[in-house]
């Protein structure tokens, strides 16, 4: 009686977004679907739970018990559904979101995001299709995953874009912080994915199942105090020191040489690659991009 009151009572206060009243009798059918599909067995007739005459707490315990375990089924699908998804931006702008973490999301047009009205003591987790950028609040025990239909995206606390480009083709690009993107469904999430710091991205085929890393088109200043960029016969190491510093990229200079050329000018008002050019033309030298690593080539001064 106890847990059946209970029960009654949270149904008239539950949230809104929870399911109505005439959605109730078919959670059990689909949560039957869903536990036949994990473990490859075929129908199992449904046999009817006879009255326990036993001890009064174990009919209590034998009540709760199928009380959680029915709670658990519909939290879990009712969460993390492929079918629904619980906002659809329909519009042609950008739409923002609030999490109940405090976490920033905007969702892009045509993009749809699902989430649940409270997260886990442990653990984060939202449902993306399209495009997205989430600024996600820190918290060191509680991680935060985005997942797609391909890929998983931890972070703790962090902000970057999640874009679809193509049914098959998903990147990641970080501005602040870390994350760890590896496939959705892998067996060992260890060996088969990649970890992004600011500016990087990746780009994940999913045909090939093969991920592509890079820098972003246009890299940010990122740190906490960014240099003056404004120069007087400086040798060529503290100017790449300063960029480093400033986008958290890594630049190597392909010959030790070229640290001992001194440069003079101000690249304050440029973006970092207009720096990295006006700093290989006046050296003679020149630069390509490895993957997420500058190279700088040139002979030396």
């Amino acid at each position: 009686m106890i847990v059946e009151q209970w029960f009654e009572a949270w149904k008239e206060d539950r949230p809104q977004s929870a399911v109505s009243d005439e959605e109730w009798k078919h959670i059990a059918d689909r949560m039957w679907y869903h536990i036949q599909q994990q473990i490859h067995q075929p129908d199992v007739p449904v046999i009817p739970i006879k009255s326990l005459r036993g001890s009064l707490w174990l009919q209590i315990a034998a009540s709760v018990l199928l009380l959680v375990a029915f709670l658990s089924g519909w939290y879990y699908l009712n969460q993390f559904s492929d079918e629904k998804f619980r906002i659809t931006n329909t519009s042609t702008k950008p739409k923002q979101l609030l999490l109940p973490d405090g976490s920033k999301v905007i969702l892009y047009a045509g993009s749809r995001l699902h989430f649940p009205d409270f997260f886990a003591d442990t653990v984060r987790e939202v449902l993306l299709e399209g495009d997205a950028f989430f600024d996600v609040t820190y918290r060191a025990t509680q991680p935060f995953y985005v997942k797609t239909n391909n890929l998983t995206i931890k972070v703790l606390g962090t902000s970057f874009f999640v874009r679809t480009t193509e049914k098959t083709k998903t990147e990641v690009a970080v501005r602040t912080g870390r994350v760890a993107v590896s496939e959705r469904y892998s067996d060992n999430e260890k060996n088969n994915g990649v970890l992004l710091t600011p500016n990087q991205k990746v780009v994940y085929y999913a045909e090939q199942q093969h991920f592509v890393t890079a820098l972003v088109e246009k890299p940010i200043p990122v740190a906490a105090v960014i240099p003056a960029f404004n120069y007087t016969e400086a040798p060529l190491g503290q100017v790449i020191e300063d960029l480093q510093a400033t986008y958290q990229v890594q630049i190597i200079l392909e010959n030790n040489r070229l640290a001992d050329c001194n440069l003079t000018g101000n690249l304050s008002q440029m973006d970092m690659y207009a720096q990295l050019d006006a700093v290989t033309q006046a050296i003679g030298a020149s630069y390509q991009i490895k993957g997420t690593t500058i190279l700088i080539i040139g002979q030396g001064c």
